[in-house]
């Protein structure tokens, strides 16, 4: 069996790129979520499926069955009395709030869901709507009175025409261009290079700096930066403070861990197609994914237990967080999750944990 490759290409692909590393979406990418995901057949070894569950039993083992269920439940819940780890909840740890722009009230009634992203260092808004093959986010980088420094919008949609997505598009660009002031003469300048498809990445205009890349084939982005506000990105920032300690715990756990290069790593080899993987920098975990087979596991489904277990091993700010994060995603099954200044986003075989990136 071949060794798998490192970690593969992050996720949020079609989010906006990073001023080193400027690129649009890339055909072929598939924005995230349940159905729009491809198959998993690359960017991990080779997996063998577990064979689907035959209903149709006699009931007197349905019924042992679920008694035993119950049982191993209640196991996990550490009642008193009863050793092993607790399940957490799903309840997110509370966080402090976001001011509040007044566009948002406008961006939900376009069918957006606003969330609170991030708080430090920088204050993030997002507002998302996902559906099958379509993603269209307006993102806020705001000060402490509700001012926007800074706006993302990105229109994602590979089920209408090129002129529909550009439409929605233009309409989500001028509500955010009239919710910031910017001023008539950069407004038409901006609209003008929108429709003519011209490229002006990280080019200073009246207002600020205005990143606007090709357009691809199915997807707009536009970024704006009022110019008393440093340009800067935020990304790549750790999410766990030790590898060291990820790995120690896996392992205890029964896994098998390595490194891939100097810059990711695997953990695998307890049950067939289950693993965490990741990217680390300087001893410190970047991203974590944990790895499934046949669609989101239940809350207490064993690679969740190892997750939750290992999480609470590890000595970290964040972990608790985390661990209430991924019980959220089994539970409620949302697209992604805020918290601690990362998220949890849903893949088809995989969630994956990373910090809030806003380019």
């Amino acid at each position: 069996m071949t060794q798998p490759p490192p970690e593969p290409t992050r996720p949020d692909g079609w989010l906006p790129p990073s001023r080193v590393e400027a690129q649009g979406f890339q055909p072929g990418t598939v924005p995230p979520g349940p159905s729009a995901e491809p198959a998993d057949t690359t960017g991990r070894h080779g997996t063998v499926r577990r064979p689907r569950r035959r209903w149709g039993l006699a009931a007197g083992a349905a019924v042992l069955a679920i008694a035993l269920t119950v049982t191993a439940v209640l196991l996990l819940r550490g009642p008193s009395g009863i050793p092993g780890p607790e399940l957490p909840s799903g309840d997110l740890p509370s966080q402090p709030a976001v001011p509040t722009p007044a566009v948002v009230a406008a961006l939900e009634k376009h069918g957006l869901e606003c969330l609170d992203e991030a708080y430090d260092p920088w204050l993030v808004k997002g507002c998302y709507a996902h559906a099958d093959q379509r993603i269209v986010m307006v993102r806020m980088k705001v000060d402490a009175s509700a001012g926007i420094e800074k706006f993302l919008v990105q229109v994602l949609d590979g089920n209408v025409s090129t002129a529909t997505r550009d439409a929605e598009f233009g309409v989500l660009l001028e509500l955010m261009m009239a919710a910031t002031d910017v001023p008539a003469a950069d407004r038409r300048e901006i609209t003008r290079s929108v429709a003519a498809q011209e490229v002006r990445e990280f080019e200073r205009i009246g207002w600020g700096e205005l990143y606007l890349p090709a357009p691809q084939p199915s997807v707009r982005t536009i970024i704006l930066t009022r110019a008393d506000v440093n340009p800067s990105t935020l990304t790549a920032r750790p999410i766990l403070g030790s590898y060291e300690s990820v790995e120690a715990a896996l392992t205890d756990l029964g896994y098998s861990c390595r490194t891939e290069g100097d810059a990711s790593f695997i953990c695998d080899g307890k049950r067939p197609g289950e693993e965490f993987s990741g990217a680390f920098n300087d001893g410190a975990v970047l991203t974590l994914s944990v790895w499934f087979e046949d669609g989101p596991p239940a809350v207490d489904a064993p690679i969740l237990v190892d997750a939750y277990a290992m999480l609470a091993t590890v000595a970290d700010p964040h972990s608790e967080a985390f661990r209430q994060g991924l019980a959220r995603m089994a539970l409620d099954a949302p697209e992604h999750v805020f918290m601690a200044n990362c998220r949890i986003i849903r893949w088809e075989q995989r969630f994956e944990i990373g910090s809030v990136d806003f380019a």
